[in-house]
């Protein structure tokens, strides 16, 4: 996710149902331009139905980009164990390498790969394969829970290629695909773990999926199964606890928060690097908007999340949110100071003074979106594979 995560994300929430998001367009589409269909169902594929309820309710409009380093494990789990991960990466390399395989679409190559890290999924214990399709945009590609989809973008995977055949695909953008399919696949054993544990507490099929917003047969097929904390299973236990505090969790909303805003404050700053003097009007009255609305909340969640995260420093995901939540008060400091300076002067130039701070509180957001817990171990588990794939040894 990817996007990325979003590329990625900015990976999933509560429920949603199409009749929703209609709704939901309908209601909102009138206010600002920026709350498209296609926005409203990528961010409710990445943070969920109910908190771009909560958004729509507070701000007048949004926009949306991204798809997408966990706790240090002792050993490779599921999909991190070595043998798994060489398996994966022979067998795509392998198809890379075929000469008949080398007209063939950029579709086929992802469809095998799917398919191998499917097979994975299963040898490890998710018993529901995962979906694909090819309508992610923007460049993200993302792993939806609620409808244990994998969303790939692939005219941005294509992009810059004379064809769109698999003989096209340099090795690097071979093993990012590769990575990204297994980073998203993480992102589906993550969330199937998640339910698991709550199968462990307890609960039936309907809570686990109310609770953890997911796809109804795998919540099925994860109450078969249910993890509970044991020494046999304690890094297993580890892990999941870590994930389900960021997915439904005691971080929850700081993750939904940091995406969201992170993908505002993106596209924003990819309004401005296009402004023009026939745009700056326009261009304007939309940052005006941003700073009105969106940058207003934003601020004040963050100055009360850091004073939340302070008192809860015992654990260490707290410990690296907090600062980055000190460090995203700090910047949003700077361009709260740098609006009030050109706020009621717009032109090109005023455009170009806000652009620095924007571009740097992009990059902190994205970097605080790589710190959460699911993120970071999925990246790093998606790096292996590439890493892996560029080794002479697996060719």
């Amino acid at each position: 996710m990817t996007e990325h995560d979003l590329q990625h994300k900015p990976n999933a929430t509560p429920q949603m149902t199409h009749s929703s998001s209609e709704e939901m367009t309908s209601a909102y589409q009138a206010k600002d331009p920026f709350w498209t269909p296609q926005r409203i169902i990528h961010l409710q594929g990445t943070v969920g139905n109910q908190a771009v309820q909560r958004l729509m309710q507070q701000q007048p409009g949004g926009m949306i980009s991204r798809a997408p380093v966990g706790r240090i494990q002792r050993k490779g789990i599921g999909l991190d164990q070595s043998t798994v991960i060489n398996e994966f990466v022979a067998d795509g390399c392998q198809y890379w390498e075929k000469k008949g395989n080398k007209d063939k679409p950029v579709e086929e190559y992802i469809a095998y790969l799917m398919k191998q890290v499917n097979q994975a999924l299963e040898a490890i214990g998710v018993t529901v394969p995962c979906k694909y399709d090819f309508t992610g945009s923007d460049g993200t590609h993302f792993f939806m829970k609620r409808d244990w989809l994998v969303r790939i973008d692939l005219a941005y995977v294509t992009r810059d290629m004379d064809t769109a055949t698999v003989g096209a695909l340099t090795e690097d953008r071979a093993a990012s695909l590769a990575s990204t399919i297994y980073h998203e696949a993480r992102h589906a054993e993550q969330t199937f773990r998640v339910a698991r544990m709550l199968a462990g507490e307890g609960k039936d099929v309907q809570t686990i999926v109310a609770e953890l917003g997911v796809y109804e047969p795998a919540a099925a097929e994860a109450k078969k199964n249910p993890l509970a904390n044991s020494p046999e299973t304690d890094q297993e236990f580890a892990q999941a606890k870590a994930w389900r505090n960021i997915l439904t969790g005691d971080y929850e909303q700081y993750r939904i928060e940091v995406s969201v805003y992170d993908t505002f404050v993106s596209d924003t700053l990819e309004l401005m690097r296009g402004a023009t003097e026939e745009t700056i009007t326009t261009t304007w009255t939309k940052i005006t908007d941003f700073m009105d609305y969106h940058f207003v909340s934003t601020d004040r969640f963050f100055k009360q999340e850091e004073k939340r995260l302070e008192g809860m420093q015992g654990d260490p995901t707290a410990n690296i949110l907090l600062q980055d939540a000190h460090i995203i008060n700090i910047q949003n400091d700077q361009l709260a100071v740098a609006w009030a300076e050109v706020k009621d002067k717009p032109s090109l130039a005023s455009v170009q003074m806000l652009m620095e701070p924007f571009s740097t509180l992009s990059s902190l957001l994205f970097r605080a979106y790589e710190h959460f817990p699911n993120e970071k171990d999925a990246f790093r588990v998606g790096g292996k594979v590439e890493e892996a794939f560029k080794q002479p040894t697996t060719k």
